[in-house]
């Protein structure tokens, strides 16, 4: 049936998305899903007052005293729209608050991935604070920061500059654990963090909500935040999806 996806370009803001892969089906209904940012612009969920305006050239995100975020519509991956985000002033905001126990997964393309950036943050980089990124030599990151706790987690290689990559990272609020992979089903890094995450309100693709530690360049397909850790069936079925959908090749993948 068709997926109602939020847009102020629509009437009534909404326009109905009629899934063309069994799994997109399966995941825009996926009872722990709760936000789908695509390269349409449009969101699935929670993240209210993100739209792509048809008639201007930017995605916007509109409250009072807010300004437009400079992420533009773009085509990076073949036929597939994307985000392109470029610069501090450059990025997606919305009003999520990201759950304690998380899985996200990012297909996305990086201009110079060795340097300190954001792929999707939390509102501001003082505590406590949530980072998914890179660190200074271009290695994956995962960083939930409360006072006393600050453990960043590195995958299973340098994200390659200009190539399109699938990016998944969990952590688990009872046991601490976090887990990231890079173009691999497998995890290639582990860690455990002291403290749980406790952010505020708001989200941030391409910079946290307040700007700092801003990607140089980045082209997003799809980021989808779950509320709970992936079984590794539906990390498996995510991936595999997302490769047929962008064309990134992700190693072990379950049988089809």
């Amino acid at each position: 049936m068709p997926r109602p996806l939020r847009s102020s370009a629509f009437p009534n803001g909404y326009v109905s998305l009629t899934p063309s892969d069994p799994d997109e089906a399966y995941f825009s209904d996926h009872a722990n899903l709760v936000a789908w940012i695509s390269g349409s612009g449009l969101s699935l969920r929670e993240i209210d007052n993100l739209w792509d305006d048809l008639a201007k050239p930017t995605l916007s995100y509109r409250t009072a005293g807010t300004i437009e975020t400079g992420a533009k519509p773009g085509a990076a991956f073949g036929n597939r729209p994307t985000i392109r985000i470029a610069g501090a002033a450059a990025r997606l905001i919305g009003s999520l608050t990201l759950p304690a126990s998380i899985t996200v997964v990012a297909a996305f393309k990086l201009d110079t991935p060795a340097v300190s950036q954001t792929i999707l943050g939390g509102p501001v980089s003082t505590f406590p604070r949530f980072l998914l990124g890179t660190n200074a030599t271009g290695y994956p990151q995962l960083v939930f920061n409360a006072p006393g706790s600050s453990v960043p987690s590195t995958a299973q290689g340098v994200i390659p500059a200009n190539t399109p990559s699938i990016l998944w990272a969990t952590m688990d609020d009872a046991s601490k654990l976090v887990r990231i992979g890079l173009n691999n089903n497998n995890y290639g890094a582990n860690a455990t963090v002291t403290e749980g995450h406790a952010s505020p309100a708001g989200v941030g693709v391409g910079a946290l909500v307040d700007g700092t530690s801003p990607t140089p360049g980045m082209d997003v397909s799809d980021i989808l935040i779950f509320n709970t850790v992936l079984s590794d069936a539906d990390r498996g079925r995510l991936l595999a999806f997302l490769s047929r959908r962008t064309g990134i090749v992700v190693a072990n993948l379950p049988p089809a």
